[in-house]
């Protein structure tokens, strides 16, 4: 929900997933309740790689 009104703030969820495309899996996913996922980004990387 986005509201313009002076100290009104936005709610929303960031999702992410990696997926492997050999075989077609999800490899890991994850919801987040961040206005900016930009620092989810590197965690889900080591995630994906272990």
């Amino acid at each position: 929900m986005a509201s313009s009104r002076r100290g009104s703030s936005v709610i929303g969820c960031n999702a992410r997933a990696a997926v492997d495309v050999e075989h077609h899996l999800l490899v890991v996913h994850e919801v987040a309740h961040h206005s900016s996922d930009r620092a989810q980004l590197g965690k889900m990387a080591v995630v994906t790689l272990a």
